[in-house]
């Protein structure tokens, strides 16, 4: 079933499963098990067994739910850098249309998961400020005078003037409402392949491909149109 997964992912973004190099899969029975990293990413990705080595629940939700979605990233390395709004949205439609193929009952249960989230969300998903970064507060506090602190704290809608300096453990990524956002990419995703087809999806991702990095949201969405006739301007605010 995993190789049948495998060739539905790189099927559904129209590469050659044999081009793709794969992240590792380990399957350990040892509940202490650190997959090793390499700068800072996760090259392998452990699944649990049971003590008498044995497949069960949680360990089939990590093989066949959670593994195709990790997966797509690895074909994402030849795209480039990429949108956070669209690396988890074809993650999550390519890997849940793998899971669907080999364990329509994961399927079930995270598309059941993503809805909830998106109609209990009660703010917009803003998929295009998704990952983007912002410096810390403390990172502006420390560089202002004491009258400065206390003209902030006194008027709202005062901010000093720069310039301001920062170091890369100044910034911080937008990471709210996460899974809401999972579900809102993913919908983008599937409403193309409603109205187009997976052919027209492929091209797209071909098209994508061949932008200079990082892509823009902008040439994203103007390349969807081009290439499968959805305008999904109006979805990525």
């Amino acid at each position: 079933p995993l190789i049948l997964a495998y060739r539905s992912l790189a099927g559904s973004i129209g590469v050659d499963p044999s081009s793709v190099k794969w992240s590792e899969v380990v399957l350990t029975r040892d509940e202490n098990y650190t997959p090793p990293r390499d700068k800072e990413e996760v090259v392998r990705w452990p699944v649990p067994l049971t003590s008498t080595g044995m497949l069960e629940s949680l360990g089939s939700e990590q093989l066949f739910s959670t593994i195709p979605h990790e997966q797509v990233h690895a074909i994402q390395k030849v795209f480039g850098e990429l949108p956070r709004w669209f690396s988890e949205g074809m993650a999550e439609w390519a890997g849940l249309r793998a899971t669907k193929l080999v364990a329509p009952t994961l399927y079930e249960k995270r598309k059941k998961q993503l809805d909830a989230a998106l109609e209990l969300s009660t703010t917009p998903a803003a998929l295009k400020s998704w990952g983007s970064v912002k410096p810390k507060p403390e990172a502006i506090l420390r560089q202002l005078t004491p009258e400065q602190k206390q003209r902030m704290a006194s008027e709202p809608g005062y901010f000093p003037p720069g310039p301001f300096t920062f170091g890369p453990d100044d910034f911080i990524s937008d990471e709210s409402n996460t899974l809401a956002r999972y579900a809102a990419s993913l919908r983008v995703f599937e409403e193309i392949e409603r109205s187009s087809s997976l052919g027209a999806m492929q091209r797209w991702f071909d098209a994508i491909r061949d932008l200079p990095s990082p892509k823009q949201t902008s040439d994203i969405v103007r390349l969807a149109k081009d290439a499968t006739g959805v305008d999904i301007s109006g979805t990525i605010n």
